[in-house]
């Protein structure tokens, strides 16, 4: 927690034999530990050794840049150093201020002088030993220089008071008649109303307790409303405001400071400026967040903070104090994000029986019930945890639990209440970019994306005397800076007909993976996603495009950007082969030509165009497999067939369309449960083994992707091929994260100098580099190392 503590006192006062004493040595940050890595100790004139001081500025440097971190995280620390200077402690006070943390310091100068110094002469080893006159000096500091207020000073024989002030103690509530515990509120300020009026007659009791457990602001529409309430409020002795993971940019924003908050830049901000509300009541309302509650109530312990733990600790931290555990797991949660069910399942099986329960709020990606952890909602049995993330600002809860006394103290009473909210910002456009508008004329389309720097258009002719195709596709400047609008995101394989300026062929919207934009933020797919959902195999290959050519009065077959392109030319060939064989090239031409539409497949061709993703061996032998994946209308406006249109097209001309994995997701839950399970690092198809990954579609036509964990690593580690192909070495070998990675390379890197070593007498201008084929570089390490196979 953040917790700060100092020593005051000369060289061999006790400070390393207190710290060893009583277990701190996990949490110190010391000076001559941080001296002895930057110089080992040095011999002196009488034949000894010691610690010279000619690196103090790095010393003392590093050692803030360490603190400072520490402090960001609100980690437990103690600094073992003499600060027989007030400007030196003078420097932790303005860290203190900044990270809101206590600071505490136990004096030993009341230790006489000649104690000190006998002490120092029996340190050991010998190199830790100083002259007599720094002790001296020090002694005079001790005098003159005071410590500055603010700092509260123990004396080391009273560590048991020093214990009840660092390390939080449980504080006993049961005076109180109820206890509201209240979760995420997120800006929503009359839903907050709403439970206060019906559970509280709309007023704060005094004779009732209320825990906040954070995330006041951000995503919500009323965001200063909230804020007025906490400031009316904060000062009670009744009411408990903690902090959540938003709370730091009220800080920020307080101290007119820039945030990486897009949320709040974006959202809170301007609400805020809008009505001037004050700052200096801001900072107040801030330094009074806590970090969590440690509540007695009768029998019973509660514990309250935002982002949930999985243990108190007990038999982990000396002393079993939950004062060593940081405030930034308080707040943001132990575990990842997906991991609370998990978390709230080892509190239970920690706690069951022991009456101590848990309330948090933050994260709660599969809409779990207020009750988590497999077990009854029963106060006969303990370790419950309650989670009280409801999703208030998409539309969903604020979630309550009202706790009240029963008449055996081994007992009490509970109420889970689901407060709905009917104030939200609806999800709709992607805040990444401002909206830009396309137009249905498709000549003023044409204007407004010839005239946008983040979009290229290549024109095209087909044999007539004039150029008249045009290609639209988003630059590599919008996919690096994110530039995601109405525009660019339409601007993927769009052939408009400049001459007659119509719609000739079309592919998709450009649609993203899960938690790549705001639109796609796994914690606002429930309320984004319209039930149900399908799930489709995502194939690995390249886009081809088929429609009807009015001017030709034939196919028109490209790829995403060029018709006149190899990869085109790939797909034309394969293409116009498959309707000769099936004799049906009239009968699909007809198809395109009457229904405007385009044909969308994807290409699979491992021998020209090798990708991630094995395919069976027939691919190779018969030549490239084509999936139909969606028929779509030639419109600026995106808008396709349904699946069940699909397949019916794909049987009438034989084709092989996408497959279709999981059909009818009815609920969120459903989703996240196969969210959860193909984002296991082994997972791969039961059929098709492994596979890139699947597009979701709700039942608007909202779609997005996910890729596997296997896809993902294998591209990464096809990037390293080209790297060790192209330079004969990886610079930077921190990027091999694992085993297999660090294997893989070094398997590259054989590879490479044995090349390297059989072209050594031909000139390097004349060399044809190794050629990257990830799935035979894969085949061939697997071979060489069948064990890491799984």
């Amino acid at each position: 927690m953040r917790t700060l503590l100092l020593f005051r006192g000369a060289p061999g006062c006790g400070k390393s034999t207190f710290i060893k004493l009583h277990k701190l040595e996990n949490y110190t940050l010391e000076p001559d530990a941080i001296r002895m890595m930057y110089q080992s100790p040095q011999l002196t004139v009488d034949g000894g050794l010691e610690l010279l001081s000619n690196v103090e500025t790095k010393v003392w440097n590093t050692l803030f840049d360490m603190l400072e971190v520490r402090m960001q995280k609100g980690e437990f620390t103690v600094i073992d150093a003499t600060n027989s200077k007030t400007a030196e402690m003078k420097r932790y006070k303005e860290l203190a201020e900044e990270y809101r943390y206590r600071i505490f310091l136990i004096d030993y100068t009341g230790l006489p002088i000649d104690e000190c110094k006998r002490r120092n002469r029996e340190r050991f080893p010998e190199y830790k030993r100083v002259p007599e006159e720094v002790i001296d000096k020090m002694y005079a500091r001790f005098e003159s220089q005071k410590i500055p207020s603010g700092i509260k000073v123990i004396d080391p024989e009273d560590y048991d008071d020093l214990e009840d002030a660092i390390f939080m103690q449980a504080r006993d509530v049961s005076d109180y008649k109820k206890i509201h515990v209240i979760g995420d509120i997120h800006g929503c300020y009359t839903a907050l109303k709403t439970y206060l009026n019906e559970y509280s007659d709309g007023i704060i009791k005094d004779d009732e307790l209320y825990v906040f457990l954070g995330d006041y602001i951000d995503r919500g529409i009323e965001n200063p409303s909230v804020l007025y309430f906490l400031m009316n409020i904060v000062n009670k002795p009744n009411v408990i405001l903690l902090e959540g993971n938003h709370e730091r940019w009220i800080w920020e924003y307080a101290n007119d400071r820039e945030t990486p908050s897009r949320e709040f830049n974006t959202h809170t901000k301007p609400q805020l400026d809008e009505i001037n509300i004050s700052k200096k009541e801001l900072r107040k309302l801030y330094r009074k967040l806590g970090q969590c509650a440690y509540l007695k109530w009768d029998n019973f312990t509660f514990f309250m903070c935002h982002g949930g733990l999985s243990t108190l600790g007990e038999g982990l931290f000396p002393y079993d104090s939950i004062g060593y555990i940081s405030t930034e797991q308080m707040i943001k949660g132990v575990g990842k994000y997906p991991e609370m069910v998990d978390v709230a399942k080892n509190w239970t099986e920690t706690y069951d029986g022991t009456h101590t329960y848990q309330f948090f709020g933050h994260r709660n990606i599969s809409s779990e019930p207020i009750i988590v952890g497999d077990i009854e909602s029963n106060p006969d049995n303990g370790g419950m945890c309650y989670v009280l993330e409801g999703k208030i600002e998409f539309g969903g809860e604020l979630r309550c639990v009202i706790i009240e006394h029963a008449d055996d103290p081994d007992f009490f009473t509970s109420e889970e209440i689901y407060t709905k909210n009917e104030v939200y910002r609806e999800l709709e456009q992607s805040d990444d970019t401002e909206e830009m508008i396309v137009p249905t004329d498709v000549k003023q389309a044409v204007e407004l994306l010839r005239v946008n720097p983040f979009i290229n258009e290549k024109r095209f002719s087909t044999g007539s005397d004039h150029e008249y195709i045009s290609s639209f596709n988003f630059s590599q400047g919008a996919f690096e800076k994110r530039v995601w609008n109405n525009q660019t995101v339409k601007a993927r394989g769009l052939y408009i007909d400049t001459d007659r300026m119509k719609v000739l062929a079309r592919s998709y919207d450009k649609f993203f993976n899960i938690n790549e934009t705001e639109d796609t933020k796994f914690d606002t797919l429930e309320f984004k996603l319209k039930f149900p959902v399908n799930a489709y195999i995502k194939e690995n290959g390249y886009l081809g495009i088929v429609s009807y050519n009015e001017e030709t009065n034939d196919f028109f077959i490209t790829t995403k950007s060029n018709p006149d392109a190899d990869y085109a030319q790939w797909f034309r060939d394969s293409f116009m082969s498959f309707v000769k064989i099936h004799d049906n090239e009239k009968e699909v031409l007809e198809y395109l030509k009457y229904n405007n539409l385009s044909f969308v497949f994807e290409i699979v061709d491992p021998k020209r165009d090798p990708h991630i993703i094995e395919y069976p061996n027939d691919t190779i032998l018969f030549g490239p497999r084509m999936y139909l994946l969606d028929a779509v209308k030639n419109s600026l406006t995106f808008e396709k067939l349904s699946f069940c249109e699909l397949t019916k097209i794909a049987d009438k001309f034989h084709m092989t369309h996408k497959i279709r994995a999981a059909a009818n997701i009815e609920n969120w839950k459903e989703f996240c449960d196969l969210y959860f399970f193909v984002s296991k690092p082994d997972y791969h198809h039961p059929v098709l083994g492994w596979i890139e990954g699947f597009v979701f579609e709700d039942s608007n036509g909202f779609m997005l992707k996910y890729k596997t964990q296997y896809y993902n690593f294998w591209k990464f580690m096809r990037g390293i091929a080209y790297t060790v192909f192209r330079d004969g070495y990886l610079r930077d070998t921190g990027k091999l994260y694992n085993e297999l990675s660090n294997k893989f390379y070094g398997f590259l890197k054989a590879k490479y100098d044995k090349w390297d070593e059989e072209n050594k007498d031909i000139k390097m201008k004349d060399r044809e580099k190794l050629p990257v084929n990830i799935i035979e570089l894969r085949n061939e390490f697997y071979d060489m190392y069948p064990e890491l196979l799984k």
